[in-house]
């Protein structure tokens, strides 16, 4: 573990580590490495709060879809992730 860099992780493992592995103190300096480190979370449900910015027609117009294409990705210092993304709008089927 000390010579890792990062750690890669699943959800339900992050949510379990973010709840009780800040507080945890040992001798041997691990759990000062592990808060250290950066940590990365492979999921499809986590962390993603889709806000839609701007003025003018709806985005969900009756009988459109709305594609999205990831333009910018962006993580400030808080761990909060700014997604931009560019959209296209097609009939539905």
């Amino acid at each position: 573990m000390f010579a890792s860099t990062a750690l890669l992780l699943g959800r339900k493992t992050y949510e379990g580590f973010a709840a009780g592995w800040p507080t945890v103190k040992d001798e041997a300096g691990f759990a000062d490495r592990i808060n250290r480190m950066p940590k990365y979370v492979a999921s499809r449900t986590m962390m993603v709060f889709p806000t839609v910015l701007g003025r003018g027609k709806t985005w969900f117009a009756e009988g459109w879809k709305n594609q999205m294409r990831l333009l910018e990705c962006s993580t400030f210092g808080s761990g909060i992730v700014l997604l931009r993304y560019a959209t296209t709008f097609i009939p539905k089927d």
